[in-house]
């Protein structure tokens, strides 16, 4: 017989007797500790790919800011350039990427040029910051209308963009439906959405400030996800934790 024959012969047979070994010998925590210890190992493969991922898409972000604060045409290249030559890029990225470029538009006044951004069928991904940041345009273009039918979808997804609601409320002069929308968040959590209630008081005065433009809180602050693989002396339960990083 072929020596390739044994060898094949000789590993069955080591597979056949550790299956018997851990069926009628392996206790439950034997099984679920070597279970553990893979499930480690593929979480820490995981983690070492995923955080790169994140690293770099930090990075790109950051620069992204820099070169757009320097001249906006820069940072708007730089994106571009990303988009069409990462083919790593997932259509959540891109949409990512697309929707940060149209934000920075957008608050250097180029309102139809960020819309077209928003719109564009290559990066379209719905959600509600996307269409927050639609309502923004439509509102500064005095189309209060599609401004709020955006904003409905996007509170019905999250109740934290009724403070836009609210926002466009008040560029239409609809000071109590602007209440109304500021004190249903105010109630959520009275301390978290503590500004909702001082834009109640304002509306309420006998001079009230009224906003010109929706104002678009911590949108410039990014939250960035990290896998952190479990250490060597932690529980052998854990396998890795998530961790979040704002900047």
């Amino acid at each position: 017989m072929k020596r390739k024959n044994w060898i094949l012969i000789a590993l069955a047979s080591i597979i056949a007797l550790t299956y018997i070994f851990l069926k009628n010998y392996a206790t439950p925590e034997m099984l679920m500790n070597s279970f553990m210890e893979e499930s480690k190992e593929e979480f820490g493969k995981m983690a070492e790919e995923f955080n790169q991922r994140a690293l770099l898409d930090q990075k790109r972000t950051e620069e992204f800011y820099k070169r757009a604060e320097i001249k906006l045409e820069y940072g708007i290249g730089y994106i571009d350039s990303i988009l069409e030559h990462d083919n790593k890029l997932s259509k959540s990225d891109k949409s990512h990427l697309n929707v940060l470029a149209g934000e920075v538009l957008y608050e250097n006044g180029l309102i139809n040029k960020a819309l077209q951004r928003f719109d564009d069928p290559k990066y379209y991904s719905a959600s509600p910051r996307l269409f927050a940041n639609k309502a923004g345009c439509y509102s500064k273009l005095g189309d209060f209308k599609t401004a709020i039918d955006l904003l409905n979808k996007a509170s019905h997804l999250n109740y934290s963009f009724k403070w836009h609601k609210g926002n466009v409320f008040e560029m239409s002069n609809d000071l109590e439906k602007a209440k109304k929308e500021y004190r249903e968040l105010y109630l959520k959590d009275t301390t978290f959405y503590k500004y909702c209630l001082e834009r109640i008081h304002n509306l309420e005065s006998n001079n009230p400030d009224l906003l010109e433009n929706i104002i678009f809180r911590n949108r410039d602050t990014q939250i960035y996800i990290y896998l952190e693989p479990a250490k060597d002396n932690e529980s052998g339960a854990d396998i890795g934790k998530v961790k979040f990083e704002k900047k």
